[in-house]
C-alpha cells in the first residue's frame, strides 16, 4: 500500500486536532454560548465515556480506538473556552465610554480611506488618552467627515470628541458582519467625530507600540522613497507600493476592479508568495557571504519580522511568517520540515492569540490558498505531466523550445489551479466574482511581480545611500515590470473575464456542496497519481528482470 493510500496518518492528527480547535470557535461565535451548552454537556459525556473505555482497556488497540476522539473533543472545548474568554485579550477601558462621547488623543495608525458613502473618512486610531487621563492604547475605528480628514495622514498625533458605540452586527451579503472582522483586528469599537485638531503628547511606551510603530516607520520610508523612485508615473507608483508593503492608499476603486476581474489581487496583499520570495532574496544574497547555511537563517529572521511588522501583522502576513520561522526552526534542530503541519501550526497560534481572526477574509484567503498549493499541486504535476507530450516528429529545435517552455509553463498552471481549487469559494463570497483568466494572466504577471520585488526591495535599499543612483539603475527596469502588470490588469480587467456570483446566493448548503467537489478532485487525482506510480514500478521491475 503505497503512502497516499493512507487517509489519517500519525502527522495527520495535528491537522485533525487543530480542525476541532476552529470548529469550537466558529460553532461558539455562531451559535452563541448559550446554544453551546447543551452541546458541551453530550460532548462532556461521550469523552467521559471515552476516557473510562481507555482506562478499562488499557491496551494499545484500545489507545489507537479512543485516544484520537478523545483529542478531538479536547481540542473543540478548548476553542469554544478560548472564544469565550477572548475578551481577556482587550483592554475595556475604553468599552466602559460606550455609547457616550468623550475628549480622545491619539495617533493615526493606518492610511485614512474613504467609505463606500464617500462623505467621510475611515482609520485606525491609536487612542492614548481618554477624558484627559492617559491610558494603556487601544485601537478603534475613527470616522471623520470628508472635509475636515483631508489633512490628515497615517502617524499624526490628534485629538478629538468622539462617540464611541460597538461595531454592527448585521450580517453582510458574505456571512461576516462588520463586528467579527474588527474584533478579528482587536478593534472593539468604533467611532465618529465632527473635527480633529494636531496634539502633541508623550507617545506610548511598551514592546508592542515599539514594534507597531517601527512597522509603520518601515513602511512609511518605503511608501516615500517609492514615489521618489517612480516620480513621474501615477500609475505605476501604486502597483509598487502594493507589491512590496502592501499599501493600497491610491489605488482607486476602478483599479482594484480590474486587478479583481484579471485575478491580480493576491499581488498587492501582502502575503506568503511576497514573504517567500524577500526569504528567496536573502538566501542568495546571504550565501555569497563566508557564513555557514544555519547563521544565514538565524540573521534573516529579523529582516522578516521587520517585513511582516512593515506590513501591519495581517493575519495573511502572520500566518506566512509563522511557517517561515517553524521552517527555520526545524532546520536548526535538524528536522524535517512538513509545509502542512506547519501550516496548521501557525493557524493554532493566530486563533489562540485572537480566535476573531477565523473570520478573517485575508486569512481565509491566504489559507486556503495556501492548502491548496500544498494538496494538489504533486498530483496536479502529475497529471499534466501525464498528459502532455511532445509528439517525436517534431523538429529538434520546437521540441526543445517546447520542453522549456512546458518546464515553465506546467509549474505556473499546477501552482494557479491548486490555489483556485483553495480559494474559488472564498472569492466568490467576498468579492462577487471568481476569475476564470486567472490561470493565463499569472503565466508572465508572477514572474514580472518576483522581479519587481527583488528590485525594489534593492531600490529601497539603495535610495537611502544615493538616491540619484538608485533612480538610474532602477527607473527604466521597474517601469518595465510594472508597465507589464499594468497592462495585463488594463487588458484583463473586464467582467467578462471572470464568472459573477450573485449576492446572497451562497450559503451552508453551497459551502458543503464546493467542499464535496474538492475532496472528490483530491481523490480522484491521488487515484490518478498512484495508478501511474504503480506502472511505473512494475516496468523498473520488468528491467531489473530483463537485465
Amino acid at each position: 500500500m503505497y503512502k497516499s493510500q493512507h487517509i489519517i496518518t500519525l502527522k495527520n492528527y495535528l491537522i485533525l486536532f487543530v480542525i476541532a480547535f476552529a470548529c469550537g470557535i466558529y460553532l461558539a461565535a455562531s451559535l452563541g454560548l448559550l446554544f453551546m451548552f447543551p452541546i458541551l454537556i453530550i460532548l462532556w459525556v461521550i469523552f467521559c465515556v471515552l476516557l473510562t473505555l481507555l482506562i478499562i482497556k488499557g491496551k494499545r488497540n484500545a489507545v489507537k480506538v479512543f485516544l484520537l476522539p478523545i483529542m478531538i473533543i479536547f481540542c473543540f472545548v478548548v476553542g469554544v473556552f478560548r472564544f469565550s474568554f477572548s475578551k481577556a485579550v482587550f483592554d475595556d477601558k475604553l468599552v466602559t465610554f460606550k455609547d457616550e462621547s468623550i475628549w480622545t488623543s491619539g495617533i493615526v495608525s493606518s492610511v485614512p480611506s474613504e467609505t463606500s458613502s464617500s462623505h467621510s473618512y475611515s482609520m485606525e486610531f491609536l487612542v492614548c488618552q481618554a477624558d484627559h487621563k492617559p491610558i494603556d492604547p487601544e485601537t478603534i475605528i475613527l470616522y471623520i467627515p470628508k472635509s475636515r480628514g483631508e489633512h490628515i495622514r497615517e502617524g499624526d498625533k490628534i485629538c478629538c470628541w468622539t462617540t464611541l458605540k460597538s461595531p454592527d452586527r448585521e450580517t453582510d451579503f458574505d456571512n461576516y458582519d462588520y463586528f467579527s472582522h474588527l474584533r478579528g483586528k482587536n478593534i472593539s469599537l468604533i467611532g465618529t467625530t465632527h473635527n480633529a485638531n494636531p496634539d502633541d503628547f508623550k507617545s506610548p511606551e511598551g514592546l508592542t507600540y515599539s514594534i507597531k510603530e517601527l512597522g509603520t516607520l518601515i513602511k512609511n520610508k518605503v511608501v516615500f522613497a517609492t514615489d521618489k523612485l517612480l516620480y513621474d508615473s501615477t500609475k505605476l507608483a501604486p502597483i509598487l507600493k502594493g507589491i512590496l508593503v502592501g499599501d493600497k492608499s491610491d489605488f482607486s476603486d476602478a483599479l482594484y476592479k480590474k486587478f479583481s476581474y484579471a485575478g491580480l489581487s493576491h499581488i498587492v496583499a501582502v502575503s506568503g508568495m511576497h514573504l517567500s520570495i524577500l526569504f528567496a532574496l536573502l538566501a542568495f544574497l546571504l550565501q555569497k557571504l563566508p557564513t555557514s547555511y544555519k547563521k544565514s537563517l538565524l540573521f534573516s529572521v529579523p529582516i522578516l519580522f521587520l517585513f511582516v511588522a512593515a506590513a501591519n501583522f495581517t493575519p495573511s502576513i502572520c500566518r506566512a511568517g509563522i511557517m517561515m520561522l517553524v521552517m527555520i526552526i526545524s532546520a536548526f534542530l535538524n528536522q524535517r520540515y512538513s509545509p502542512i503541519n506547519a501550516l496548521f501550526i501557525s493557524l493554532a497560534i493566530i486563533l489562540w492569540i485572537t480566535p476573531y481572526s477565523l473570520f478573517s477574509k485575508s486569512l481565509s484567503l491566504s489559507f486556503g490558498a495556501t492548502l491548496g498549493i500544498l494538496v494538489f499541486w504533486k498530483y496536479l504535476m502529475n497529471l499534466f505531466d501525464f498528459e502532455i507530450k511532445i509528439p517525436n516528429f517534431a523538429p529538434e529545435r520546437i521540441a526543445s523550445f517546447a520542453g522549456k517552455a512546458l518546464k515553465f509553463i506546467v509549474p505556473s498552471l499546477a501552482t494557479s489551479f491548486s490555489a483556485f481549487l483553495g480559494t474559488a469559494y472564498f472569492s466568490a463570497l467576498f468579492f462577487q466574482n471568481v476569475s476564470w483568466v486567472q490561470f493565463i494572466t499569472n503565466l508572465w504577471v508572477v514572474p514580472a511581480v518576483t522581479a519587481a520585488f527583488c528590485l525594489g526591495f534593492l531600490a529601497v535599499l539603495l535610495f537611502y545611500i544615493s538616491p540619484y543612483l538608485a533612480t538610474s539603475i532602477f527607473y527604466y527596469p521597474l517601469r518595465f515590470l510594472l508597465g507589464i502588470i499594468y497592462k495585463t490588469a488594463d487588458i484583463f480587467g473586464k467582467r467578462k473575464f471572470s464568472f459573477y456570483v450573485p449576492e446572497n446566493s451562497l450559503n451552508f448548503a453551497t459551502f458543503v456542496l464546493y467542499t464535496g467537489i474538492v475532496i472528490f478532485t483530491y481523490f480522484l487525482l491521488k487515484a490518478l497519481y498512484d495508478i501511474k506510480k504503480e506502472k511505473s514500478g512494475q516496468k523498473g521491475r520488468q528491467k531489473i528482470k530483463i537485465s
